[in-house]
């Protein structure tokens, strides 16, 4: 989730197969990361390995025994409901599935 007073991405449970230490530790920040692309881009983000991409690194994904991954930002969208016409967008967070 995106917290916008220290422009940086934290973890929020459900975190599935971490524990509340290693949720509480991560926060990402916004420039050269993985999740931070994906949330300043509105762009899902593919991690093919962990240990060989710099982004990851700045995550320290490899310390959570991450291998690769998929980054989707999350998107709220407010929209006229009788057009349906797209009023209001914005990106929240990311959600990250790890393997």
């Amino acid at each position: 989730i995106h917290d916008p007073v220290n422009n940086d991405l934290f973890a929020d449970p459900p975190a599935h197969g971490f524990d509340d230490a290693q949720i509480k530790g991560f926060r990402v920040p916004l420039d050269g990361t993985v999740a931070g692309d994906c949330f300043r881009e509105n762009k899902a983000q593919i991690i093919y390995d962990v240990d060989n991409d710099d982004r990851a690194a700045k995550e320290n994904l490899s310390a959570l025994g991450v291998k690769n991954g998929l980054c989707t930002p999350l998107i709220v969208v407010r929209r006229d409901e009788e057009t349906g016409k797209v009023l209001e967008q914005r990106t929240i967070g990311v959600l990250y599935v790890f393997n």
